[in-house]
């Protein structure tokens, strides 16, 4: 069971892992404000709007990573955002967190619980 467990979570992280390096490839940058904060439960979300023409804007939602209490972003705060060119609202703002270090700990610890779960006597 600890197997399937590991591969799930290994998942995630080749499937973040992914994506962020095929928005880094691919994907646009370009500034987009905080429009509004709203919590779901213990969970903070962030919604960031930007434009990618001078007739359309897009809104996505963003995770912020701090907690409850101390939110990362403010309404009105400037973010730097990677979207898809072909698929606008794949995005994300654009930071160490989001991109790599998220993607990073679900393979590591992936990797780790398989590792593990081989190697027991």
């Amino acid at each position: 069971m600890g197997i399937v467990f590991g591969l799930v979570i290994l998942g995630f992280g080749i499937f973040g892992l992914q994506r962020s390096l095929r928005l880094r490839t691919k994907g646009r940058f370009t500034i987009g404000t905080v429009t509004k904060i709203q919590y779901r439960g213990r969970s903070l979300i962030v919604f960031v709007s930007f434009d990618i023409s001078k007739k359309q804007a897009v809104t996505f939602e963003a995770g912020a990573w701090r907690g409850i209490n101390t939110p990362l972003y403010k309404i009105g705060n400037q973010v730097p955002v990677l979207y898809d060119p072909n698929n606008p609202t794949d995005a994300v703002v654009y930071n160490i967190d989001s991109m790599w270090l998220i993607p990073l700990s679900f393979f590591g610890l992936g990797a780790f619980v398989i590792y593990t779960e081989l190697t027991r006597k």
